[in-house]
């Protein structure tokens, strides 16, 4: 076998790899949904600017039983942006002093979501990746 045989099935095998880690994550989120819900309060919503890349900084409180807690992940793994628009969008549809209803983690009361399920489009990119690098992979291996 080739080097070049050799590094076209390390590319697919990465693509591989990366299809599992999205099955994986999908797993993980889909667990979020049947979390434990409770009431909440927004106490910051803004577009935060990170230097080259726009994300919606939303920190929320919920109480577990007597504990009280701040949260500020309002999708897990939500992608950043180089515009401004979706984190708007996303302060928007949370906005300072609402009532929202937080999903929280029954065996980690630290961790909650405000929209269980993941972000679909950060799963969408490692399929992209993955199919990406597998075709490739694949394609140069047969050659």
């Amino acid at each position: 076998m080739s080097k070049s045989q050799i590094f076209a099935w390390l590319f697919a095998l990465g693509g591989a790899s990366l299809a599992m880690l999205a099955l994986k994550l999908k797993s993980i989120d889909a667990k979020q949904m049947r979390w434990s819900r409770v009431s909440g309060l927004v106490e910051v919503s803004n577009v935060a600017f990170l230097w080259e890349t726009f994300r919606a900084d939303i920190k929320y409180r919920y109480k577990v039983g007597e504990t009280e807690y701040v949260g500020d992940v309002v999708r897990s793994r939500t992608l950043q942006f180089n515009w401004r628009g979706p984190a708007a969008r996303l302060c928007k549809r949370y906005p300072q002093g609402a009532t929202v209803i937080v999903f929280v983690d029954p065996a980690d009361p630290r961790s909650s979501v405000l929209e269980p399920g993941g972000d679909e489009a950060t799963i969408r990119m490692i399929w992209l990746f993955a199919t990406a690098l597998f075709l490739f992979g694949a394609i140069a291996a047969a050659r």
